[in-house]
């Protein structure tokens, strides 16, 4: 087992093709990232990276650039209620190479990048910080939101995104005031997954694009 405990909060490109570095160096034969949306992002694209002989991730940016679904597995243990990116198959990356002078963020969407088993129990987030748990909680009523408005207007994500709204009201004061109390954790961990699961299908919007220009 070898550790990687460098990635930055929206991870950079070197980010990953250091532990890709570190993954290949060691004869490493799967992948465990434990955290949030930065870690297992950088994770997703690692594997893809390793998947390709190495090849920078950001020649992945875009949609199912994978030309080898046949990734190392991948187990993601989600310590914050936030992103969904332990069950979605997006990922974001900063680009800091392409061109220097001008880094920017991209988001990356590929079948293979979806992690091959996904941790989420609601007593991994007890220890999460009051400020990080409110920030993530905001990221989920935004993936909740989204695709209940997005111009897709796919049906099938709309139940999920409400049901996912529906939770966060209910859930993220008692999570963020009460971080030892089962029943908020437990209640932000769905609302979380069901609202990666309404984006996957139904997309995003405004905000997260004005998000990644910010």
């Amino acid at each position: 087992v070898v550790l990687y405990d460098k990635v930055e909060s929206n991870p950079k490109d070197y980010n990953v093709m250091d532990s890709v570095e570190l993954y290949q160096s060691n004869g490493c034969d799967s992948f465990v990232s434990i955290g949030g949306g930065s870690s297992h992002d950088a994770c997703k694209g690692a594997r893809i990276s390793v998947a390709h002989d190495g090849r920078s991730v950001n020649e992945f940016e875009g949609f199912n650039k994978s030309e080898n679904p046949k990734n190392p597995p991948h187990i993601a243990v989600s310590t914050t209620a936030g992103t969904g990116s332990e069950t979605s198959w997006a990922y974001v990356i900063t680009d800091t190479t392409t061109d220097p002078s001008k880094p920017h963020k991209y988001v990356a969407f590929d079948d293979a990048s979806v992690a091959t088993l996904a941790v989420d129990d609601p007593v991994l987030y007890f220890d999460c910080p009051v400020d990080y748990t409110a920030q993530c909680g905001f990221d989920v009523l935004a993936h909740a939101s989204e695709p209940y408005v997005s111009r897709l207007n796919f049906a099938p994500s709309l139940g999920n995104a409400l049901y996912a709204i529906k939770l966060t009201a209910q859930n993220l004061r008692q999570a963020t005031w009460n971080p030892q109390e089962l029943a908020g954790r437990e209640g932000m961990m769905y609302a979380q997954y069901i609202a990666a699961q309404a984006f996957n299908s139904g997309g995003l919007g405004i905000i997260h694009s004005i998000s990644h220009a910010v």
